[in-house]
Formats: structure tokens, C-alpha cells, sequence
């Protein structure tokens, strides 16, 4: 590769930009397993993608004022780590989940 045509600074940038679409896609794959259907049919396979695509969403909603509480506490508390606090992705998929089951069964 030409190092005057491709600097090592881009590439570290891009690499930085591309980390949090490798961090939703094991989302997708490892904690919701998109690829994981109940049924058979084109319809069923229809209605579990969309299904989980919803659910991520309202997680997604749910969850965006609490990740962006826990942010501005993170900052206030100046405790010196490298990386800023976030939320629990896995727990907050799960506790998603709970309640859209505990919502349909409730109705």
C-alpha cells in the first residue's frame, strides 16, 4: 500500500468511526440473534426480523434519557477513567423484552 496515498491517520479515524456499527451488529447477532427464527415461512421469518427491529427501537427510546443521565453524572463525578459510562445494552434489551411480554399478556 502507498503510505503517502493512504495515511496511517485516516485509517485510524475510520477505524474509530467504524467501531460503533461493529458494536451494533454484535447487538443484532449476539444479544437479540436476528438470525434466530421461530418459523419456517417467508412470514414468519418477516415478523420475527421486524419484531426484533421493534423491540431494539423502543430499547433504543426507552433508554436514551437514562444513557444521556448517566453521561452528564459520569462527567460531574470526574472519577479519571479513559472511557465515559454507559448503560447495560444486554440488561436494557432485556428488561425491553419483559415488559412488551408482560404489556401484550397484561391486555
Amino acid at each position: 500500500m502507498d503510505q503517502e496515498l493512504y495515511l496511517y491517520e485516516e485509517f485510524k479515524e475510520l477505524y474509530h468511526l467504524r467501531w460503533n456499527v461493529e458494536e451494533v451488529y454484535k447487538l443484532l447477532k449476539s444479544r437479540v440473534e436476528i438470525e434466530q427464527f421461530t418459523g419456517r415461512t417467508s412470514r414468519s421469518i418477516y415478523q420475527d426480523f421486524y419484531a426484533k427491529i421493534f423491540m431494539m427501537t423502543l430499547c433504543a427510546a426507552l433508554s436514551y434519557p437514562i444513557a444521556e443521565k448517566v453521561k452528564i453524572e459520569f462527567k460531574a463525578e470526574k472519577t479519571g477513567n479513559m472511557y465515559d459510562q454507559q448503560i447495560n445494552r444486554t440488561n436494557a434489551i432485556s428488561a425491553t423484552k419483559d415488559y412488551l411480554v408482560n404489556l401484550c399478556l397484561s391486555q
